[in-house]
């Protein structure tokens, strides 16, 4: 199979690296010779092609980019189906595609509407959460800036919902702390002409709950709107 006519077919970035097009192309000849692909990694030609990047980054990307198409929506996290969609549309990241991998493991861990901060590079992602934000020492955009320079990112934030760009790690940090204030809602059981406020814990929403109650007379429910 030709490698050129296969990344068009799955819809890979035209931007590809020979290296990596010649690595495909190995790999291609391998599996069509009766090889596997493990062995292949460790093989001297797929090692020789690899130098630069790790043994099967790209052909793991190009089985997530094919898995992502052929997919359903319902069964695709939407924070997951949007980064890809985004790397899918920025050709990006090229070196180490596996990360996608890892953010599918941290989003399988958050809860379903959790938001968190994005950063794309060409050889590489990251993703930085709520509680990143509240802990010495943990990742944040701006720490991402810093490593691998700002002009080589783009920064995201996912909201619950959908994806937002972010003018630079400042932005999106920032934009994650103001919906890390606005976790637990606090309302009536019934309609009323009160607006639903937004807290950033379940104890200052129950006090609010509670106060609300004694002062209108009717119970006030706390919802937490990243699990809805």
């Amino acid at each position: 199979m030709d490698p050129t006519a296969y990344l068009k077919r799955i819809g890979a970035p035209k931007r590809v690296n020979s290296d990596v097009r010649d690595a495909v192309q190995d790999l291609m000849r391998w599996l069509d010779c009766g090889g596997s692909a493990p062995d292949w990694r460790t093989s001297e030609r797929g090692t020789a092609r690899f130098q630069r990047y790790a043994p099967s980054t790209f052909k793991r990307y190009c089985d997530s980019l094919t898995a992502v198409k052929a997919a359903a929506p319902t069964e695709l996290a939407p924070a997951l189906s949007a980064l890809h969609a985004q790397c899918v549309s920025t050709g990006w990241p090229i070196r180490f595609a596996s990360d996608l991998d890892h953010d599918a493991l941290a989003i399988g861990s958050m809860l379903p509407r959790e938001p968190f901060a994005w950063c794309l590079r060409t050889d590489g992602t990251h993703i930085a959460r709520v509680r990143d934000l509240r802990a010495t020492g943990q990742l944040t955009m701006r720490m991402v800036a810093n490593a691998f320079g700002a002009e080589n990112c783009r920064f995201y934030v996912w909201d619950g919902s959908s994806l937002q760009t972010a003018d630079d790690a400042e932005s999106a940090d920032a934009q994650l702390a103001v919906l890390a204030e606005r976790r637990y809602e606090v309302r009536s059981h019934r309609a009323c002409s009160l607006i639903p406020h937004r807290v950033a814990t379940e104890g200052r929403g129950e006090i609010l709950a509670a106060e609300w109650a004694l002062k209108y007379g009717e119970p006030f429910i706390v919802t937490d709107t990243w699990s809805k």
